[in-house]
């Protein structure tokens, strides 16, 4: 279970460190540093005026006996490069690897694209991965069928270790969102 919310800057120096660590996953594949990070913040984070939202993830999880243990910071979220006369947005998300495969990603997804159509009142959220990265393809590529995404593989995105590499190319919609959430 996730819980989206503001980010904090010690939230986004964490993040600037895994962001750092998986560079393959990335569009953006150089290092960052503390000044570009707080950069970030102030000109995207912090801004309203930005075509970008952010947001802290707080997972908490389940014990084996049933209870649960307390929330905390997992990840970070967001819906940007928003075209509000298109009422579309790419999505973006960064889990801290030690939390990966227990779900939150998943969550995190789900609670992004509520926030997107219920809320914003976007229409299309589109994202790409890269198959250097292939846990992520996978991901998306799941979520895609869950939610009744459209997929493509595009030749040639993404430089990384010495070669080329294709994308995964994937596209939500309101619609489909809808159909699944009342079904």
């Amino acid at each position: 279970m996730v819980e989206l919310r503001p980010l904090s800057h010690a939230d986004l120096h964490a993040v600037r460190g895994w962001r750092n660590a998986a560079r393959e996953s990335l569009r953006t594949p150089f290092l960052l540093t503390p000044a570009m990070q707080d950069r970030f913040a102030a000109e995207v984070v912090d801004n309203p005026q930005a075509p970008h939202r952010y947001f802290g993830i707080w997972g908490t999880s389940s014990t084996c006996t049933g209870g649960t243990t307390a929330q905390r910071f997992v990840g970070m979220g967001g819906l940007t490069y928003i075209r509000w006369e298109d009422r579309i947005a790419e999505i973006s998300l960064i889990v801290n690897p030690p939390e990966t495969a227990k779900g939150f990603g998943w969550d995190a997804a789900g609670a992004l694209l509520d926030e997107a159509f219920g809320r914003m009142c976007l229409l299309t959220i589109c994202g790409e991965a890269y198959y250097c990265n292939p846990s992520g393809v996978t991901f998306w590529q799941k979520f895609c069928q869950e939610y009744g995404g459209e997929m493509a593989r595009l030749p040639r995105r993404k430089w990384w270790d010495g070669r080329l590499h294709d994308s995964l190319y994937f596209t939500l919609t309101y619609e489909a969102w809808l159909s699944r959430r009342t079904a």
